[in-house]
């Protein structure tokens, strides 16, 4: 017999469970993204559901970005060309003069203006947590050392207008060489990372922005080729689901001194957990500068003085990208950006749009200048993006089995995560830790600052009773019924692929079954040991009397067994030269054998006697004329005849078998004569047959 409480505990844990939308789809986004301020003194207003051109203040091209309500799409306030613009679009009191974007800092600390602009120079991004702050971000051009400042704006300043907060300008953030790229991008936990790029190697570096603030040292990632370089033009863009980032680099000047693969583009993984870049690929090393995502990640757009579209469906998975498609020859289409289904690209008059991007090649239906801008077409600004907002993410999901085998009782304690606050039961129970003693479902619900958590205990199995036995030794070959019936269950395997629930075992040997029920296997085995003391001397013997006897009979003596006879030998064999009764006994503990065989005489011929004379007178002596035979013989038939001296028959028995009948001296009912008669009789006797026949003379007295 055999017990067995198994618990078979796999885990699967998932970083989110919740279908949401992809970041620029959510509704605060698209509101905080509803009026464009961009280069040529351009925008675009979508409030009223379609592209409206507007006119800004940025007279730079390049670099630009702009932020409105989340609620209304109320333009809130706007940035370029190293300076930051009220919704009336006049520069804050505290916001001109700022580093990037044509700006540089001399070594006394002082800006001197030089005219350069920056691809993406400008980047605005909200202080978590505190309403109505922003951080913006300013980078330097081609590659100026330092590279990258930020500078706080506080919508409470200036009479709600906007202004940059007294010494929160110009904050120095990293002072290496970087590139013109730079993106925000959600994280997962309520963060925002800030990407940017070295100028002269294959680095990303992302900053992390959380509820604590801007964290100073940024996460670093080596991936890719070299790409960007001297005089290098950078663009980045986002994939929708946060997980793809693509760099595109072109050269402005100096070609001929550009080092191998300092422009293409390069595609990389992000990990919107940690911040950091992997598995970079370049797919082109040819110069490229427009770069964008199609609303369902699978498309990206790559401009090179022509347009093409890359297949990047598999790239997450590690799948091939096959060669990219041509879209259009046309050279003027610059900075590509993605806004709810359309991807919109700025031109010299105004503004061309991608009308159907998630389609094939020229499917997508790209319309060449839609929108003339009284002003021209200057680089499309940065998006702005916000913390994705708490949500509840399943984080563990436990399936346990627990499977009890001849046991009343069982318990298991449920493991969860410690460090977190709000411990919620299904029951509503607030307990850190759960013991349960009955199957189910379980769910606990727990929360940090920025997320729910749900784990799932899911508790499933079944009982079973049932028992083959202890192992069992049997003292003479069996047919012992083995029974492992369980109600309900599924399937049954003997060892030899027996599918019963029983099993009749006939030899000795190793037993087991597997029986399984509601995911739960039990096991159980027992071995059958048969001791051969059983014993066999044969059927019971007989002897012709007078016959020599000469009989062997032996024992079946196990390994270790011991003989005792009838006659007190305990030898294997036993020589028998007389009539008799023999019996034998074979003891192996626990078990014994006996036997008893039997060797009796037999008359196989029979002694048999006639009389001469008799005498039938009544007095109880020779009244009556018969064979004397022998004591035990036996008489399988039997007649006898008498005859008078003239050959008459008057007496005859019957044939008979058994006792042989006799004359009593009567004729016809009256007693016969006195004198000689002749008699004649046959006889089958004894056990071997024996036939035997006789004719004579015997006289009849009176």
């Amino acid at each position: 017999m055999r017990q067995l409480l198994c618990f078979f505990i796999s885990c699967l844990t998932y970083s989110s469970v919740q279908a949401q939308l992809f970041y620029n789809q959510r509704p605060e986004f698209l509101k905080a993204n509803a009026v464009w301020a961009f280069g040529d003194s351009s925008g675009i207003d979508f409030n009223n559901g379609v592209p409206v051109g507007i006119n800004t203040s940025i007279a730079p091209m390049e670099g630009g970005a702009s932020i409105c309500d989340t609620a209304t799409g109320e333009l809130l306030f706007y940035a370029g060309g190293g300076k930051c613009y009220n919704r009336n679009h006049e520069v804050m009191p505290n916001g001109d003069t700022l580093y990037g974007g044509g700006y540089t800092m001399l070594p006394n600390n002082q800006l001197l203006n030089i005219g350069g602009t920056t691809a993406q120079g400008d980047c605005i991004v909200p202080v978590i947590d505190s309403p109505g702050k922003y951080y913006l971000f300013s980078l330097n051009y081609q590659g100026g050392s330092p590279g990258l400042r930020y500078s706080i704006v506080d919508m409470e300043l200036d009479n709600g207008l906007g202004d940059i907060v007294p010494g929160g300008k110009n904050v120095l953030l990293d002072g290496s060489s970087l590139s013109e790229a730079m993106v925000a991008i959600p994280g997962n936990n309520c963060d925002i990372w800030l990407v940017v790029h070295e100028f002269t190697g294959p680095v990303f570096k992302a900053y992390h922005i959380t509820r604590e603030g801007l964290h100073p040292d940024p996460v670093v990632s080596s991936t890719g080729s070299q790409i960007g370089g001297i005089y290098m033009i950078g663009r980045m863009a986002v994939a929708p689901n946060r997980n793809m980032v693509a760099f595109a680099v072109y050269g402005s000047q100096f070609i001929t001194m550009l080092p191998p693969h300092s422009v293409g583009l390069l595609l990389c993984k992000f990990d919107t957990g940690t911040g950091v870049f992997s598995n970079g690929t370049l797919l082109s090393s040819e110069q490229a500068l427009n770069v964008c995502f199609s609303p369902d990640n699978a498309k990206l757009y790559a401009g090179y003085g022509y347009l093409l579209q890359y297949d990047v469906s598999g790239f997450l998975s590690g799948a091939a990208i096959p060669n990219p498609v041509f879209v259009t020859g046309i050279n003027t289409l610059l900075s590509p950006k993605l806004y709810k289904d359309t991807i919109y690209l700025s031109n010299p008059s105004g503004l061309s749009r991608i009308c159907s991007p998630n389609l094939t090649g020229a499917d997508c239906d790209l319309q060449y200048d839609f929108l003339t801008l009284g002003s021209g077409g200057g680089w499309l600004p940065s998006d702005v993006v916000y913390p994705l907002p708490p949500d509840t993410l399943g984080e563990k999901l436990l399936d346990t089995l627990v499977c009890t085998h001849n046991q009343s009782g069982w318990s298991l304690q449920l493991t969860i995560p410690l460090g977190y606050k709000d411990y919620t039961w299904s029951d509503g129970a607030p307990d850190t830790n759960r013991t349960v003693t009955e199957r189910g479902t379980y769910w606990l619900r727990y929360k940090d600052d920025c997320h729910t958590y749900v784990d799932t205990f899911i508790v499933r199995g079944a009982d079973a009773a049932f028992d083959l036995g202890s192992d069992t030794t049997l003292c003479s070959r069996p047919e012992l019924l083995l029974d492992a019936t369980v109600p309900d269950a599924e399937s049954y395997y003997w060892q030899d692929g027996a599918a019963g629930s029983s099993y009749t075992a006939r030899e000795e040997g190793h037993y087991w079954v597997e029986v399984r029920k509601s995911g739960c296997v039990f096991v159980d085995a027992v071995n059958l040991d048969f001791i051969r003391v059983k014993q066999d001397l044969g059927e019971d013997l007989s002897v012709c009397r007078g016959e020599a006897i000469e009989l062997k009979v032996s024992a079946l003596t196990p390994d270790g067994g011991t003989v005792l006879w009838s006659t007190g030998s305990s030898q294997a064999d036993l020589y028998i030269r007389d009539t008799g009764t023999y019996w034998i006994t074979v003891t192996q503990p626990p078990c014994t054998g006996s036997d008893t065989i039997r060797v009796l005489p037999e008359l196989c011929d029979c002694y048999i006697q006639i009389p001469n004379a008799f005498s039938p007178n009544g007095d109880g002596l020779n009244d009556v004329f018969q064979p004397v035979i022998e004591p035990d013989c036996l008489v399988r038939g039997f007649q006898l005849q008498v005859f008078n001296r003239w050959g008459q028959l008057i007496y005859q028995s019957p044939v008979s078998s058994g006792v042989a009948s006799g004359w009593d001296g009567r004729h016809k009912g009256q007693p016969a004569d006195a004198g000689t008669y002749i008699y004649r009789f046959w006889m089958e006797a004894g056990t071997g047959s024996t036939i035997r026949q006789e004719q004579g003379e015997v006289l009849l007295l009176r």
